[in-house]
């Protein structure tokens, strides 16, 4: 008979992060964006090429128009009859990864001391509101990134990079993304986490009702923010944001 197991003991909590934000290190790289030719099977890098070299087919995300398959009849080859044009290339692009990597690049670029933000020199919960964080970062340890001879070596703080967790602050990111994209202030090497989220955030607004779509003959086509709702409150901050 086995002895009965132990209960498990609370782990201490960890210390809160003090040392200045540009020290943060870095998150694990993202995974590589990969596409599949959906003709021949074959895998490639996007960044490498977006036309297969085995078959020549370009990497496709719409579907064709497919073709009808007809009637079986015993005069031509049944080959002949496949259907085509109903499939699109399948790729796989790591969301996680790029989000995590991209709140700690623009949090790295807001504390920059080369920076030339106005937030440059803000608090650290207003950097981490202004660089529209989606993941945040929770002390693990610290190490050093210089050799231990060196008496002016600079200590870093060893991270792990949590998603936020509570919808005020969901909310919050998602409404400030949406004015940034609404008012074209956004870069989107810099501020979109994925290829066109500035474009599908908005479409998805525009379904909710969050934006609307106006048109005249002065200004042309723009879009327009009609409610975002009620602001979060700032009482009611999760617990990352606490350790700041």
């Amino acid at each position: 008979m086995l002895p009965p197991t132990p209960p498990r003991t609370p782990s201490p909590p960890l210390p809160p992060f003090t040392g200045p934000l540009e020290c943060l290190a870095p998150p694990p790289s993202p995974q590589r964006w990969r596409w599949r030719c959906h003709n021949c099977g074959a895998r490639y890098r996007i960044a490498t090429t977006r036309r297969c070299l085995g078959c020549s087919h370009y990497f496709c995300t719409t579907l064709t128009s497919p073709v009808m398959k007809p009637k079986h009849s015993p005069k031509r080859p049944k080959q002949l009859y496949k259907k085509r044009g109903s499939q699109t290339c399948a790729s796989t692009f790591d969301y996680n990864g790029w989000a995590r990597y991209n709140s700690w690049r623009r949090l790295a670029l807001l504390s920059s001391p080369s920076s030339s933000s106005p937030s440059s020199s803000c608090s650290k919960s207003t950097k981490l509101d202004e660089s529209y964080a989606t993941f945040h970062p929770t002390p693990l340890s610290f190490f050093s990134a210089a050799s231990d001879d060196d008496d002016d070596s600079e200590f870093y703080q060893k991270v792990q990079w949590t998603p936020i967790k509570t919808p005020i602050h969901r909310r919050r990111v998602v409404l400030a993304k949406e004015r940034l994209y609404v008012e074209k202030k956004h870069n989107c090497f810099l501020h979109c986490d994925y290829p066109s989220e500035c474009r599908h955030m908005l479409f998805e607004a525009y379904e909710q009702g969050r934006v609307k779509f106006v048109q005249d003959e002065e200004n042309g086509c723009r879009w327009e923010i009609v409610d975002s709702g009620p602001e979060p409150e700032g009482e009611e901050v999760d617990s990352e944001m606490a350790l700041f």
